[in-house]
């Protein structure tokens, strides 16, 4: 399939879809944006539709995979698509459908577009399938940012959720993700100002803990 060089597990319930060049990204768009749109969450909606948009918040579609090296959705992006309420299927999108239609639920997919940074990214987006496949790890995360959420600047929140279209619903995922894995850019070019090191390693820990686990 163009765009998709494999498709494999990497971890109980955790699969990686490895890409051939970085236009994979507009090939999941409506899968990615389904769970992480501000306005589109788990509504029902065209390509044109979300790619305007993308145009209207970055400046050009190309920034969806220009400077966006990862990406994650869970089983449960799949399911419209499944139920028949999205139309016009991609090759791409039935592509990948097919490849996930006997496997059961919950399941989460992976994707890193940039080579140079694969690594972190996917330890970004395995926070992601933690937080989402195990129950405890979401409560013990909520646990530990529960202070810092709650007195996270306003203005800082709404830049970061803005600039990164994300639904504010998934605001405490994308922080413990960042925090796991790029920590220091996130203080230097969101907070602008040190994060305590013991919510930082609490994370880590409970990342550690899946690890091991999965």
């Amino acid at each position: 399939m163009k765009n998709i060089k494999e498709i494999k597990q990497i971890a109980p319930k955790i699969y990686q879809i490895v890409p051939q060049g970085n236009k994979l990204a507009l090939d999941v768009v409506r899968f990615q944006e389904y769970n992480d749109s501000p306005i589109y969450r788990h509504k029902i909606f065209n390509r044109k539709e979300i790619f305007d948009y993308i145009i209207k918040t970055m400046g050009k579609k190309s920034f969806y995979y220009e400077n966006v090296g990862g990406y994650n959705f869970s089983d449960e992006s799949l399911t419209p698509f499944y139920n028949k309420k999205f139309k016009h299927i991609t090759k791409a999108e039935k592509y990948i459908l097919n490849h996930f239609k006997d496997i059961k639920p919950p399941y989460y997919i992976i994707i890193a577009l940039s080579c140079l940074y694969e690594k972190s990214i996917i330890k970004h987006e395995k926070a992601h399938a933690f937080y989402y496949l195990n129950e405890e790890y979401k409560t013990n995360v909520s646990k530990i940012l529960k202070d810092f959420i709650n007195t996270f600047p306003i203005d800082l929140k709404t830049k970061f959720i803005e600039k990164n279209m994300y639904h504010p619903d998934i605001f405490e995922d994308e922080i413990q993700a960042y925090l796991i894995s790029n920590a220091e850019d996130f203080e230097n070019y969101v907070y602008c100002q040190k994060i305590d090191n013991n919510i930082i390693n609490a994370l880590k820990i409970e990342f550690k803990k899946q690890l091991a686990c999965f």
